[in-house]
């Protein structure tokens, strides 16, 4: 193996500030805005169903950099793994919802629905749509906020996950 000249960085420290990066997707102040159209910030529903979007975006951004050869299918599928766990601990510590296997169900079913309408040529929110009735709010503006912080947050990822492969080599 060749020397970089680049310091390492273990995937668990890299998915320990990813899990945070998802998480700021639920602040109070970043769901403000979306009161006036039903979102409840106080909902454990609403703000499980935020992150689970913010969560597939990252997929979304793991999959992108292993297609560009950011890292291998191994890593970014251990990364992944990583930032899960960290999750499902806030799941049932910050987002008092309940245990850790009901995180994991859901999370897996989510992922099925949300991998099933994610098509880049698709001129309809399908996305933003899932979502809107994932939290069970019919409303436009919602599901229009949710396809655009989607792609928001996957390009965030992409970025962020490209600037740590440019700047560590990432240990496994």
């Amino acid at each position: 193996m060749e020397r970089s000249g680049k310091d390492g960085l273990k995937l668990e420290d890299l998915a320990s500030s990813l899990a945070k990066m998802v998480l700021q997707s639920i602040d109070k102040i970043r769901l403000e805005c979306l009161i006036k159209y039903g979102v409840n910030p106080e909902n454990s529903k609403h703000r499980l169903e935020i992150v689970i979007l913010s969560l597939f975006s990252l997929k979304a951004a793991i999959f992108i950099a292993q297609q560009s050869s950011m890292f291998d299918q191994c890593k970014g599928s251990e990364l992944l793994l990583y930032v899960e766990q960290h999750l499902k601990i806030s799941y049932v510590d910050v987002l008092t919802l309940g245990y850790a296997d009901q995180f994991e169900n859901l999370l897996e079913t989510r992922y099925e629905e949300y991998e099933s309408r994610d098509t880049p040529v698709s001129t309809i929110p399908r996305i933003g749509l899932r979502f809107s009735r994932n939290i069970g709010i019919d409303d436009l503006a919602i599901v229009l906020w949710a396809e655009m912080k989607y792609r928001k947050f996957r390009l965030k990822y992409v970025d962020f996950l490209k600037m740590m492969n440019d700047r560590y080599d990432l240990i496994c």
